[in-house]
């Protein structure tokens, strides 16, 4: 099926299996460090790309079905149906149609099979410029490609197997409106958990370094930042719609590396002895020597942020004095660790399908001075 867009003719490929495929997208930010660890972040890019790689295998007549419709429109534009993003609408006999989400539905949508073009979007209701009739409708955002390099096709006479990558035309792009986000500091804060790959989070502590040997004698090292940077991977497992479009819009927020958001380190860095009203003691005096601002307290299943005023030795510990007052005792403190500035250290994020509405992310975080 072929319809005509601004852009030109564009085929329209409805069979886009989501298990075992991928999305991607892509932004771009220019970072410039400085030696005390402070960064000037630019972003260079108004919108993110949006890559689709999905994986088909077909048998016997479907094969040469597919190998016709590649040949005959490799270099061409197609319209390719995001059912990741599907949406329940019920029946409809109009030309609008209310939905819960609006985020990611712009030009071009397919409901029941039907290509449908919006024609405006206010507020959740979408106008189109035809009426559309359907029953147990669902409506699934369509988006404008190219595919992305050649097709390889894997062949063993009555199947085949394709990887094919589409690259989503940048008019065609996605935008996400920003959302409410609680604020830390100026910046949003996220109490989202960090998964285990196994049995640990695999973690680095990364310093520059520069180590000067002549090789005939000693050697000398130095660095051009004045203390480490903490990374980890940040990995979601995200079991449903509502998850996904979350995460999304959590992803839009922070455009690539450019914004920074707040969140717990989660390691369990601090041990409480003594409580106050505004004051915690936790055991060990070197904690007068870590150069962190900000603690994260679990109280009744709540996160709750609290700025370290003061830090003072109390014998082989340390009292820290906070910024707001606890009124709590100390059997229901459920967790405590240390509260960090990150953003994302790639401007590059995938997101694998997993079926049954499952879909997994991992992106590396980095932490900032704060």
């Amino acid at each position: 099926m072929q319809i005509q867009t601004e852009y030109g003719d564009a085929v329209v490929l409805l069979n886009c299996p989501l298990l075992d495929s991928t999305e991607r997208l892509e932004f771009l930010t220019e970072v410039h460090e400085s030696y005390d660890g402070t960064e000037l972040r630019q972003n260079l890019r108004d919108h993110a790309r949006q890559i689709l790689e999905f994986n088909y295998v077909n048998f016997r007549k479907n094969m040469g079905d597919m190998f016709h419709l590649i040949y005959a429109n490799l270099r061409k534009l197609w319209l390719i149906p995001l059912y990741q993003l599907r949406q329940n609408i019920g029946s409809i006999d109009s030309n609008q149609v209310e939905v819960e989400y609006v985020d990611e539905l712009h030009n071009y949508v397919l409901i029941n099979n039907q290509v449908i073009q919006v024609e405006s979007i206010e507020n959740n209701m979408l106008t189109f410029s035809e009426h559309v009739t359907a029953e147990n409708a669902s409506i699934v955002p369509l988006r404008l490609c190219i595919i992305d390099g050649d097709v390889a096709i894997d062949t063993a006479g009555f199947y085949a197997h394709q990887n094919i990558t589409f690259r989503v035309i940048a008019e065609d792009c996605p935008e996400i409106s920003p959302s409410a986000t609680e604020k830390y500091k100026g910046d949003d804060l996220y109490f989202d958990p960090l998964l285990l790959d196994s049995d640990t989070l695999s973690a680095v502590l990364t310093q520059h370094q520069v180590v000067v040997d002549g090789e005939i004698g000693g050697f000398e090292q130095f660095t051009q930042w004045q203390k480490p940077r903490y990374q980890k991977p940040f990995r979601s497992l995200l079991k449903n719609q509502a998850d996904f479009i979350k995460y999304r819009r959590f992803l839009f927020e922070r455009m690539g590396r450019l914004n920074p958001f707040w969140m717990p380190l989660y390691e369990q860095h601090l041990h409480i002895l003594n409580i106050g009203v505004n004051w915690l003691e936790v055991s060990d005096s070197q904690v007068i020597e870590a150069d962190r601002k900000h603690i994260a307290l679990k109280i009744n299943n709540i996160w709750q942020a609290y700025e370290i005023t003061n830090k003072s030795k109390v014998g082989a510990n340390t009292c820290l004095n906070l910024s707001m007052n606890l009124g709590v005792q100390i059997s229901d403190i459920q967790s405590i660790c240390y509260l960090g500035l990150y953003r994302l250290a790639s401007d590059q994020v995938e997101f694998g399908f997993l079926g049954a509405g499952m879909v997994e992310v991992n992106v590396p975080i980095l932490e900032l001075s704060a």
